[in-house]
């Protein structure tokens, strides 16, 4: 009962007005679950609320995403590519009547002591300045490690260029290890990703 009971207007509150006005009818089934009573309660649904396509180190495309996730029963998934919303908009126009969308992003972060931390970030508001100002320099950084991996990497003998990494990248997608492991295949030196990573 506390499930049906819920308010979910703080959830609305998350995100701007102009991202709710562009979203139309995608607004309560991306953001507020309200689900009536009737369609959902009584059934079991599986969710998946860490997703990548490939706006950043996945593979499918944000519709395939969605398409791949109902065909196997899921019913509530979030789209959390690394520091990026590229792919929010494609799997919007994707998304089945009978299905909920969480948006969001696994968001790249140092500790005072400098450990990595990824943090997943759901429902928060693509508008903010500071945080899209912040997911961009994260996203340039990400190409100057890249830089120095490839750099060790011919150092250990292994020929890779950071243009041929670079050449795995989709249209504005993060830049990660698997597109590295990409390049590897391509030119010949790995057979699949799961080579590389072992």
């Amino acid at each position: 009962d506390g499930i049906r009971d819920r308010d979910v207007t703080g959830v609305q509150d998350v995100c701007s007005s102009d991202l709710r006005n562009n979203l139309n009818s995608h607004w309560v089934r991306c953001f507020c679950y309200s689900f009536s009573e009737d369609e959902y309660f009584g059934k079991i649904f599986m969710i998946d609320l860490h997703t990548h396509s490939n706006a950043s180190d996945g593979t499918d495309t944000p519709t395939e995403l969605v398409k791949n996730a109902y065909s196997m029963g899921i019913r509530t998934l979030a789209i959390t590519d690394h520091d990026t919303t590229s792919g929010w908009r494609e799997a919007i126009s994707a998304l089945p009547n009978e299905m909920n969308l969480v948006l969001g992003s696994e968001i790249s972060c140092q500790t005072d002591d400098g450990i990595s931390v990824h943090m997943l970030g759901l429902l928060f508001d693509e508008s903010n300045q500071a945080l899209t100002e912040e997911l961009a320099k994260t996203r340039e950084n990400r190409v100057t490690r890249m830089g120095r991996m490839v750099t060790r990497l011919n150092e250990a003998g292994i020929e890779i260029t950071l243009e041929e990494v670079l050449a795995q990248l989709s249209d504005g997608a993060t830049l990660g290890r698997p597109h590295l492991a990409d390049a590897l295949i391509a030119r010949g030196t790995m057979k699949t990703r799961d080579e590389v990573f072992t």
